[in-house]
């Protein structure tokens, strides 16, 4: 989804926006990536965060999230997904509330907070969707489009 401000938003210090890329290029396996929300910061919490948080989170490769170690095909994670989650001892994750929420991966935009299972589970990791050629075609249109009415 995408939504029309009435105004531009005001740029500030804790304010920006993220440019889109021409093409974004897929996350290697193992690339550190940031995720970003306001969600809740554990599985068991009752209440969302109320400050901004992010972390880094490892990108892991398809083949070894759909493994019976990860997901097990349980959703089949596509082409049009990224897998990223914890690395080493740390319990990096997006959470319930993070949806919607972007990936950075170099500085770049490139994809949003889905799903996963429970916050912070090594063996099931976030699953973002991938901000694809298609997807950003059909964003550049929209907002085009948007900018004629």
């Amino acid at each position: 989804m995408l939504l029309k401000l009435k105004k531009a938003v005001k740029q500030t210090k804790w304010v920006s926006s993220l440019k889109l890329n021409k093409v974004v290029q897929e996350p290697d396996a193992g690339s550190a990536c940031m995720v970003a929300g306001w969600g809740k910061t554990s599985t068991n919490a009752k209440i969302m965060s109320d400050v901004l948080m992010s972390v880094n989170v490892t990108v892991i490769n398809r083949t070894k999230c759909n493994s019976k170690d990860y997901y097990n095909l349980d959703p089949y994670i596509t082409k049009n997904m990224i897998c990223a989650g914890s690395k080493g001892k740390n319990n990096a994750d997006t959470c319930q509330g993070d949806s919607g929420g972007p990936i950075l991966c170099k500085g770049a935009l490139v994809g949003v907070t889905s799903f996963g299972r429970g916050c912070g589970n090594k063996n099931k990791p976030g699953v973002y969707s991938f901000l694809t050629e298609n997807h950003l075609n059909w964003i550049k249109k929209t907002m085009k489009t948007s900018e004629t009415e």
